[in-house]
């Protein structure tokens, strides 16, 4: 059945309705969506009284958990409701690395989540294709790595290789399109942002058994080796430039103007949560100046999921999702929002839940 064909929105019954709403309407598929098994669902979601009347005609209870707000079945679900719980519960089913991000856990695979996130942009992307490409680099250099007389030397051999024979370089015009960040793209075109091209010279390094790290230094991403004679920054945007301590301190500090004990701690290796973050972070800017609402609805759902409690970030996805056709997730969003927002946000997010609403109302 296509709801949004439907005679009546259910936005327009009353909460003293007894009238049932009709099952899988899109208000509560949206509901379980954003609820089940989602950390970016926060808790005083369940009070507003439009939100409590869709889950009442879906038999279904808030349960609150210490990580996540789960839903569970008051009387036990219809076939329809177990389908759609089943369906909303598989959210990043696939995407092993970003699950484990989710629930807090240190062993990530940055590749891997890299990938998993430029698959929202390309879901027919082939993840070996890259996997072989890393290790076809790593195969490379093994022999040149092995020979090296020092840590720099052998970081040295690790650029010319990926810059110098495949051309793997930063490009200005990359900060302008998403491709920049997508670890196949930056491979196909030879071109990316800091971040991204980072990631390539660190999954390189980790075949090799060199232990780079990353760097989420103001405005530009670099990666960082902790050799025996102190730590070496990689620049994977300038043709793979080396710099010691003392060098990246008075790069940073010429352009950001900020004292060296506040850079050393800006300069020390990121968590993979942080590194994730600031893609997606990127991903967001570049989608949203396009105005790319699909694409970047998925990004803004993965920053809220990775940071619950943030208002912004929650914020945000309402209101991108109100760009979307998915108004009814948008609306219940913008509503929980409305609870706790400052008195700045409080007009427009009330000028966007009447616009949303009408939309809805279009549509349904």
């Amino acid at each position: 059945m296509d709801h949004r064909k439907s005679a009546r929105s259910p936005l327009l019954a009353g909460p003293a309705s007894n009238r049932p709403i009709a099952m899988g309407n899109p208000v509560q598929r949206a509901l379980l969506r954003i609820c089940i098994n989602d950390s970016s669902c926060i808790h005083d979601i369940f009070t507003d009284p439009f939100v409590q009347q869709n889950l009442a005609a879906l038999r279904l209870r808030p349960v609150h958990g210490p990580v996540r707000i789960r839903i569970h079945a008051i009387e036990g679900p219809t076939d329809a409701t177990t389908g759609m719980m089943q369906t909303m519960d598989g959210s990043y089913s696939s995407d092993v690395e970003f699950k484990k991000l989710l629930s807090r856990r240190s062993d990530i695979d940055l590749t891997t989540v890299a990938l998993e996130i430029a698959r929202d942009a390309d879901p027919t992307l082939d993840f070996t294709r890259v996997s072989d490409w890393i290790q076809d680099r790593a195969n490379e250099l093994l022999g040149p790595v092995s020979r090296a007389d020092s840590e720099r030397e052998a970081l040295a051999r690790l650029g010319s290789c990926l810059y110098g024979q495949h051309g793997i370089r930063g490009q200005n015009d990359a900060y302008e399109c998403g491709e920049g960040s997508y670890l196949h793209r930056v491979i196909e075109t030879q071109s990316g942002i800091p971040i991204s091209l980072s990631l390539l010279y660190m999954g390189v390094a980790e075949k090799l058994g060199i232990e780079l790290r990353g760097v989420a230094a103001p405005s530009h991403f670099l990666t960082r080796l902790d050799s025996l004679d102190g730590p070496i920054f990689l620049d994977a945007f300038s043709e793979g430039r080396l710099l010691d301590l003392d060098e990246c301190l008075q790069w940073f500090g010429s352009v950001t103007e900020m004292g060296r004990d506040d850079l050393d701690l800006l300069l020390r290796p990121a968590d993979a949560r942080s590194i994730v973050t600031r893609m997606l972070m990127n991903l967001k800017i570049v989608h949203t100046k396009h105005e790319d609402w699909n694409l970047a609805a998925k990004v803004q759902h993965r920053l809220a999921a990775l940071m619950p409690a943030s208002y912004t970030e929650r914020r945000d996805l309402a209101l991108i999702m109100a760009r979307t056709s998915r108004t009814g997730e948008a609306i219940v969003l913008l509503r929980s929002c409305l609870k706790d927002c400052p008195d700045d946000d409080r007009e427009v997010l009330q000028h966007c839940i009447d616009m949303t609403r009408k939309q809805h109302a279009r549509w349904n």
